[in-house]
């Protein structure tokens, strides 16, 4: 649900057995009178004043308890999903942007028919490149969050991931086919890069 009315709001919110979360939707991030502050996905309390609500707008749905999550970068109908563990907040940003030791990315696989189903909605929505979002719940079933057209990609190199998503994508840039595994070996990976730049 999208929505700054109070009362809605709040009857939604009492509605979420498992809790309610918000992620604000315009500016990336606000703060309210009280102070609160909402730049990463955040539980929503009870406290949460009327004005915080009516000045933001934010994106409300019940919690989803999971097992870990998925980002699945494609690039020109090429999969690349990561499996994100140990996430010891609600959202994986903060984790990732605070360097937290037991966050774990890795490269995975996903069943062919949701990566055709992955690779169908880029198509209906003509986009070539993009970054998808999921929830796995412990029974294994995918819950989709988003899929974002200039979803960053980079940081899955950055944070031990082994796939060259930097060659990757600058081959697609480029307008060449996509790389062979050796070839793109050959390039640097992001870390490489950042270490020496006159690469």
């Amino acid at each position: 649900m999208l929505s700054n009315q109070f009362s809605t709001v709040q009857e939604f919110r009492k509605r979420q057995s498992k809790g309610c979360i918000i992620k604000s939707h315009t500016p990336y991030s606000w703060s309210g009178g009280d102070g609160a502050s909402f730049n990463y996905t955040s539980l929503l309390s009870e406290g949460l004043s009327e004005q915080d609500v009516v000045e933001n707008v934010g994106i409300l749905q019940e919690r989803v308890l999971r097992s870990h999550e998925l980002r699945v970068f494609v690039c020109d109908g090429t999969v690349y999903p990561y499996s994100i563990k140990n996430i010891a907040s609600l959202d994986a940003r903060r984790d990732i942007n605070f360097s937290s030791a037991s966050i774990q990315i890795e490269e995975t696989t996903l069943e062919s028919a949701l990566a055709d189903k992955v690779r169908d909605l880029m198509g209906v929505l003509g986009m070539t490149t993009g970054s998808v979002d999921f929830l796995v719940r412990e029974d294994g079933c995918h819950i989709f969050l988003e899929i974002n057209e200039a979803g960053r990609f980079l940081w899955l190199d950055k944070y031990g991931a082994t796939n060259n998503l930097l060659a990757a994508f600058g081959e697609f840039v480029l307008g060449n086919p996509a790389p062979t595994a050796s070839y793109r070996d050959q390039l640097p990976s992001l870390a490489q890069y950042l270490t020496d730049v006159s690469r």
